[in-house]
């Protein structure tokens, strides 16, 4: 797509006049913009509905490999709380596909109003651990569950993005060095390897949303990209009730998701969701599994690794961080 289009359009949500069609898609204004693609609301004219657009701005052709990977694996989603995949195509000779409009604010925003009632953020982050159990039983990981990629819709939360998702065992399509996912919800070994995740990735991410959402901040956040690294590689999580002792409920759960090595971690979603159904029912968390492989030596090769990962990034504190538009 024409780059001055895309300039065109600016950030409004409102219909422009003069916006050109995709297809049957009536282009009504920009969503958002990320480095793989630029994201429209748009309104199919055959059927009236609103729908978000997504067009691929990549313009080599392992990036655009990485888009439509993306589109296929969007594909096989169901769930209420996973965005829906209604149409593919290709407009001026770049890949597009369609999927459902998320009409509600984003948890970044919400949270900017302060920690959410205990109950409400349980509730609402067990439905997304749902969600991440369905995408996980397809053999996905989706490397980047963060508040930015979950729209609150009512009383759900939907999982926006799969910019970053991979099947397991997949050789990574992203160029050596690149970061994989947000440093303040990123799991160590997703800091140190983007080839090793597994779902167990997801539920360390998982958790440290949780633990925004009772507290009103990460668990890690440094001054810099490498600070907030090293803190995730060595640092101790908090608690929730070091913030606020109200919350020593949730301090076995959370100690159990952002469990560094991750043996020592929540099994998986499913876990997760049901010890956090335990917490809203007043079980407690006791006898609840965890591990589901062998662990790897990731604070063994700690500083060595860090320091490589860094190297290679060539990180300054301006560069914007490798995460996928949603």
């Amino acid at each position: 797509m024409d780059e001055g289009l895309v300039n065109s359009l600016g950030s409004g949500a409102l219909r422009l006049p003069g916006l050109p069609q995709i297809g049957v898609y009536r282009l009504e204004g920009v969503l958002g913009r990320g480095g793989q693609g630029v994201v429209y609301r748009v309104v199919d004219t055959i059927t009236d509905e609103a729908l978000a657009l997504k067009v691929c701005l990549e313009q080599d052709e392992e990036g655009r490999q990485r888009f439509m990977r993306e589109s296929r694996l969007v594909a096989g989603l169901s769930s209420p709380g996973l965005v829906k995949l209604h149409d593919t195509g290709q407009f001026e000779g770049r890949p597009y596909y369609v999927m459902d409009l998320c009409r509600g604010e984003d948890l970044t925003h919400v949270l900017r109003r302060g920690p959410l009632e205990p109950s409400w953020a349980l509730r609402w982050i067990a439905g997304v651990a749902e969600s991440l159990a369905e995408i996980h039983a397809l053999g996905i990981v989706h490397r980047d569950v963060k508040p930015a990629n979950l729209v609150l819709e009512g009383d759900l939360l939907r999982l926006t993005d799969f910019g970053l998702a991979r099947p397991l065992g997949e050789h990574s399509l992203t160029a050596t060095g690149d970061l994989i996912g947000t440093p303040a919800y990123m799991a160590p070994e997703q800091a140190l390897t983007a080839k090793a995740v597994d779902a167990r990735a997801d539920v360390y991410s998982l958790g440290a949303v949780l633990f925004e959402c009772l507290t009103g901040a990460p668990p890690f956040r440094g001054a810099t990209v490498m600070e907030t690294l090293n803190m995730a590689l060595y640092t101790p999580a908090p608690t929730p009730s070091s913030f606020n002792p109200a919350l020593a409920p949730y301090d076995a759960l959370l100690r159990d998701a952002l469990a560094k090595e991750p043996g020592d971690r929540i099994l998986d979603a499913l876990a997760f969701k049901e010890r956090a159904e335990q917490l809203l029912a007043g079980e407690g968390s006791a006898g609840a599994p965890r591990g589901g492989g062998p662990k790897p030596a990731l604070l063994a090769t700690g500083a060595l690794a860090l320091c490589l990962l860094l190297a290679a990034l060539g990180w300054s504190a301006s560069r914007p961080q490798a995460a996928a538009l949603s």
